[in-house]
Formats: structure tokens, sequence, C-alpha cells
């Protein structure tokens, strides 16, 4: 009986935070921490959805801003695909009772050797926040093509508060997943909805005649043995994407033998990939041919 790799790489299920492989483009959320969150969270962009609320220190008019860093930086080559890019914010006036002018700039940069450095795009929203209280404002940065970023790139916003005048100052809140901050509404965060063509993937699929970490392969298994099959998955947004990995296996008559099941997380490199890996047993009466 023979197992081969291209019932793996059909079969195999890989969930990053609600998608699937292989390879679909998606939208990936980044959500701002501003300077009141807590070290390390300061000022950063992640994909992790912020549990508690945090502000930002007011925005001064006449160019006050603030600039946010993706962390981590991208772990693997990804692709930003061309489209709008809304950014929706939650925001506040402070001191004087007139609207504002706001702008939202996105732009990338290389934190490391080969690292990628350019622009996305801006978008200003003028006469916003005409009351008081915290308001939902999106701003729509349009990416006219296609942008390939290499391994080492991060993604900045910048907010800047354009408004003139005195005392026209802008506070922003980042919203949380519980139910503490309401201002925005229950339940609502800031964020960049990034149209990213480069999603998730199994990198490999490959058979081993024992568990991780041993490295030992066959090209034959016979039925009543064992055989561990290995999956690595990557994520250019990081390892932390890669919620699970389920397969599915048939025999030679395209018959199911093992329904989806759950791959058992077996090394995290807290870089681009996860290993997964399942123990069959390939039944006695097993039919020869590929599986």
């Amino acid at each position: 009986m023979q197992l081969s790799r291209n019932l793996i790489v059909v079969a195999l299920l890989i969930l990053s935070l609600g998608y699937l492989d292989p390879a679909l483009s998606a939208t990936k959320n980044l959500y701002p921490y501003y300077d009141g969150a807590s070290a390390p969270d300061t000022s950063t962009l992640q994909r992790v959805v912020p549990a508690a609320n945090s502000l930002q220190s007011n925005l001064a008019d006449n160019g006050g801003t603030t600039t946010l860093v993706m962390t981590p930086s991208s772990q693997s080559s990804l692709t930003l695909g061309a489209g709008n890019i809304p950014v929706h914010l939650c925001l506040d006036r402070q001191n004087a009772a007139a609207s504002r002018d706001v702008n939202v700039a996105l732009d990338y940069v290389a934190t490391g050797a080969g690292g990628s450095t350019g622009t996305i795009g801006n978008d200003t929203q003028t006469g916003i926040l005409a009351g008081d209280g915290f308001q939902v404002v999106t701003f729509n940065i349009n990416l006219a093509a296609d942008v390939p970023l290499n391994a080492d790139t991060a993604i900045r916003m910048t907010v800047t508060n354009q408004s003139t005048g005195n005392q026209h100052n802008v506070r922003l809140a980042s919203g949380e997943s519980g139910s503490t901050f309401v201002d925005c509404g229950v339940g609502f965060l800031s964020r960049i909805e990034l149209n990213a063509n480069t999603v998730i993937n199994v990198d490999s699929v490959d058979f081993y005649n024992a568990a991780y970490p041993a490295v030992t392969t066959q090209s034959f298994y016979t039925p009543g043995s064992t055989v561990y099959i290995r999956a690595v998955v990557s994520d250019p947004f990081g390892s932390a994407d890669i919620n699970a990995a389920n397969i599915v296996i048939t025999d030679p008559s395209s018959v199911v033998t093992q329904p989806s099941t759950a791959m058992t997380l077996v090394n995290d490199s807290a870089a681009a990939t996860k290993t997964f890996e399942f123990p069959y047993f390939i039944p006695p009466a097993g039919t020869n041919g590929t599986w």
C-alpha cells in the first residue's frame, strides 16, 4: 500500500482565523494599540483583537500626529491586493466645539535586511466630529495596483489632525472585544481592513515512520502499520494566525477512511510556520494503491 502526497494536499484543511487554505485571498484586519496601551503593545498595529480599550493622547490641531507600526512585521513575503482599504477609527473631538479635519496615511517600512519600503496611500475626512462624543469615521484608501512585500516589512498607519484654529484637538480609541468601552458601539473595533492576496499556505506534507521530531521517511507503508503525516503551514502575518489543521483521508476507491479530524500541533516556530501531525493506522484490510 502506498500513501502519496497528492491525497494529503487535496484533503488538508488549514484554518486561519476563519479562513481556509490553500492560499486564499482574504481580509486581514490590523487593530491599533494606542499610546495608552500597556507596553510592549504601545503604538502598534496587531492582528490580535484588543481585549481592553486603549486611548491615544490628544492630537493637537495644526498637525498633531501619531504613528503606529505593525508588530510583528511580516514573517514571509505577501501581496496586498489592489482596491479600497477601509480604515475604521473611533474618534472624538476635544476642547473647541467645532468640526475636525483628519488624515490617515498608510505606508510600509523595512524592519530587517531585505524588507520593503513604500507608500500605500492616504485619505482626509473633513468637517467630521461636528458633535460631542466618540464617533466612527471611515477613511477609504485606494490601492491602485497589487503591492508585493518582502519578509521583514511592517505596515504603518499615521493619523494627523489637520484641523486649524485653537484647541481643536482629536482623541482616538481602539475599542475592545468586551463591553466596557461602548462609546462607538458594543464590540466595535478600530481597524485597517487589508486585502491580502497571500494569506496562508501548506508548504509541505511528508510521511514519517515515527512521531515528531523523527525525520525518517519511507516510500511505502504497509497495512497494519502507522504512518505519521506531517504538514508545515505558513502565514506571512505570523504563526499566530494559523489556528488549526484538519485532515481527511480517502483510499484508492475514494472511500473516506478518516473523516475530518484535527491534527496535533507539534511545533510553533513563533515566526511564519506551524507544524501539525496526524498518526494514521493503515487498516490491515486496506485497499492497495495510492491513498
